[in-house]
């Protein structure tokens, strides 16, 4: 009987024989528990979950903002004032204004919102504050909304509501031998000893790497396009960079990018996504990040994830610079750091991870790898994606 592996190729692992009557053969096993859960992570320890057809759609909720920015400077006596987007106030809502002396003026909504305008009618020095000028784009935080109890037909405020359409892309590489390499005596009579790999084994592993790194980088960088592209009509799914870019959750070149530091990676990382809701607790980061973050003195120390069913060391990282759980991800460009929930970034499939074997045509033996996949980043205004950062400031 011939071994049910042929682990003597030099990437370290081969697949099942197969029968030339095979027709395909599923390797997501593979893929999440050979040495792609530590080169090639997003594809290899992202969730997976099904989906029906090529366009899949994401829906979410955004929650009410903590504060409305002024679009016409108001003097101290204003009593309508003009916002940036009032959609969102109530009658009743009450804001607080913070001057640059340190002195705080709480305003009352007392009617409706104009929408059309965007104008709101306010009781300015509420609560026994002092009412002062303030300039454009002035933020008016939100505290509250407050009511009588009294009211009738109130206006209600519509769900924040959004939808982002992706696609599920193909990739595919196919894999040609010869006859003359392939078709030995041995081959045919089932005869090869235990470790040995034919030609059509080791290019195949070849085909399955380069399918799984082209998803690697497509998780991350690739631009969608629907199935009516005018040019060729192949399709290709939305990256989480594209994701997250349409969510104003990216940044290139933040603050202090030549000699970035513990501070701005706070500022970057937390404090925006906290404002609205998002916890980051899963950060992948480029092969350049280790050393920076050596360089704060706050290297990664290992965390013990256990190891594959292939026996392969799960790396995992934590850091005192921040909570959570790192891993480095070797194809991210260089100055790259990625900051998620856990369970908000997801792969959607409408076919795993397969070889297909064609059979033989004349004197050539062929076959397929193919995956079918696109990514979803649930809440994505929640995560952040930094690139361009070029040094790191000494501890």
């Amino acid at each position: 009987m011939p071994p049910v592996l042929l682990p003597a190729h030099n990437a370290g692992l081969l697949f099942p024989w197969e029968e030339q009557d095979a027709v395909s053969e599923d390797l997501t096993f593979v893929v999440q528990n050979w040495r792609y859960v530590n080169t090639n992570p997003f594809f290899a320890r992202l969730g997976m979950k099904g989906v029906g057809q090529i366009e899949f759609h994401v829906m979410g909720r955004n929650q009410r903002p903590d504060s409305a920015i002024l679009a016409v400077a108001a003097a101290a006596g204003d009593t309508v004032l003009s916002l940036v987007d009032a959609s969102f106030i109530l009658n009743g809502d009450t804001f607080e204004i913070l001057y640059a002396n340190g002195d705080q003026e709480q305003i009352e909504v007392v009617a409706d919102p104009n929408l059309a305008t965007n104008q709101i009618t306010v009781k300015r020095g509420d609560a026994n504050t002092l009412a002062g000028a303030f300039p454009i784009e002035t933020p008016l935080r939100f505290i509250s909304n407050t009511r009588t109890g009294g009211e009738k037909n109130q206006r209600g405020i519509s769900p924040r509501l959004w939808k982002n359409v992706n696609w599920v892309q193909t990739v595919q590489h196919p894999v040609e031998v010869s006859g003359v390499l392939q078709d030995t005596a041995n081959y045919r009579s089932r005869l090869l000893q235990a470790g040995a790999a034919t030609p059509l084994d080791a290019h195949r592993m070849e085909a399955l790497d380069n399918m799984i790194d082209d998803f690697e980088r497509a998780i991350v960088y690739q631009r969608g396009v629907g199935p009516l592209d005018t040019d060729t009509k192949r399709v290709k799914t939305k990256g989480i960079r594209q994701q997250l870019q349409e969510a104003d959750a990216y940044i290139w070149q933040p603050q202090n990018y030549n000699a970035y530091s513990p501070f701005d990676l706070l500022r970057d990382v937390f404090e925006g996504p906290a404002g609205i809701g998002g916890t980051p607790d899963l950060y992948f980061i480029s092969k350049d990040w280790p050393a920076g973050l050596a360089r704060w003195k706050m290297p990664l120390v290992n965390i013990d994830m256990g190891q594959t069913e292939f026996d392969v060391r799960i790396n995992a990282f934590t850091t005192p610079a921040t909570t959570g759980i790192f891993v480095v991800a070797p194809r991210l460009r260089p100055g790259t750091l990625i900051a998620l929930r856990e369970e908000e970034a997801m792969l959607r499939f409408m076919r795993l991870p397969t070889w297909y074997l064609r059979g033989k045509q004349g004197d050539t033996w062929e076959g397929d790898m193919i995956a079918r996949l696109g990514v979803q980043v649930n809440n994505p205004e929640q995560a952040r994606m930094i690139e361009g950062i070029s040094g790191w400031a000494a501890a």
